[in-house]
């Protein structure tokens, strides 16, 4: 998603997007659950990290948790049939969920339908990727899976992914990557919709920053234990000498 598409569909309802997506994409390759409920036969079922897409249920606008067996049961199964399931890319599944907050079913159950998805899980991955570099360093510790660096690069590209750390060489700049910034410029102005959405539901100014600034990758800590990891390596070799 380039900013000229982004700044036509974030006007568009869910509903709108979903159908949107559907004809980009297309509907899903297999159901999500079984009848039975049990996972899709087929070693990916409807998956598709592959090719760097999410898979995406359009009725959660109305209920929570749809991937999972638990509570997808709570619900029709219906649901989980593949024209029901709309494939997307990082940005457009932060997009999806930011408008199940603006435009929820009017049957939705539990209340807080799209948020969740929002704050607990994209920002903090999107902000590992634009904001703290925690997904630069796992790349370049070869510590990412092959399924995460297809999501990853379907929207930023192969090249460098913003700032690394404070070892990287200063001479590097974010604007090496044009698709990177590109891609961090649509993400901010999500993050201020975010922001808005989150003051509407009277959130304090303080629990909207902590929220807008969580991140799941501590590079820091990760170093550190690095670090340590060396020292004690160190210290069992000079033990044997």
């Amino acid at each position: 998603m380039n900013i000229d598409e982004y700044n036509i569909v974030k006007n568009y309802t869910y509903i709108e997007y979903c159908d949107y997506l559907q004809q980009k994409y297309g509907i899903g390759i297999a159901d999500y659950f079984s009848p039975n409920w049990s996972l899709k036969s087929g070693k990916y079922g409807p998956s598709r990290t592959k090719e760097g897409l999410f898979c995406h249920h359009k009725y959660e606008d109305h209920a929570i948790m749809l991937c999972e067996k638990k509570w997808a049961q709570n619900n029709p199964y219906e649901w989980q049939k593949k024209e029901n399931l709309v494939y997307c890319d990082y940005l457009e599944h932060l997009l999806l969920h930011i408008l199940i907050c603006q435009f929820p079913a009017k049957d939705k159950k539990p209340d807080n339908v799209g948020i969740g998805g929002v704050v607990n899980h994209l920002i903090p991955k999107l902000n590992d990727l634009f904001i703290f570099s925690g997904y630069a360093y796992l790349r370049q510790k070869g510590r990412l899976k092959d399924w995460e660096n297809k999501c990853i690069e379907r929207i930023v590209g192969s090249g460098r992914w913003g700032n690394y750390w404070w070892e990287d060489d200063n001479d590097i700049k974010e604007d090496d990557n044009p698709l990177w910034v590109e891609s961090k410029k649509i993400f901010m102005d999500m993050k201020e919709t975010v922001r808005k959405l989150l003051e509407d539901r009277g959130k304090k100014s303080s629990e909207i920053k902590d929220t807008l600034s969580k991140h799941n990758i501590n590079v820091f800590r990760l170093r550190t234990e690095e670090m340590l990891e060396e020292e004690r390596k160190k210290e069992q070799y000079n033990d044997k000498q």
